[in-house]
């Protein structure tokens, strides 16, 4: 499995219930601009909310996303070295998401 994954594969993947896409941005962040139905989890906080995550994933793949793709890419690297071997990293971040998928999205 590659460790990146597109704004486009991750829309249909999210569509289909076959991931757990988190916000790995700051809360401020998030407020501005969010991806329905990810989960927030500001990147300071994941060490702390690994066993969390790997109850949530069930299976599932985990998404990280952030501005650009740079945080995601250290926090699906944080992941995979503590046991969620399908963490990935969604290429481009939420201004890819924002120009290639939903333009509603405000770009920041």
């Amino acid at each position: 499995m590659d460790f990146q994954i597109t704004v486009e594969e991750t829309k249909k993947k999210l569509d289909a219930g076959k991931i757990v896409l988190i916000d790995v941005r700051e809360e401020w962040e998030n407020k501005l601009a969010k991806i329905e139905g990810s989960l927030l989890i500001p990147l300071k906080q994941l060490p702390s909310k690994i066993n969390e995550i790997k109850k949530i994933a069930k299976g599932r793949e985990i998404v990280a996303y952030c501005h650009h793709g740079n945080r995601s890419a250290f926090a699906a690297e944080l992941l995979r070295r503590n046991g969620i071997k399908n963490a990935r990293t969604m290429s481009g971040g939420i201004e890819d998401w924002s120009r290639k998928i939903d333009d509603k999205i405000a770009r920041y």
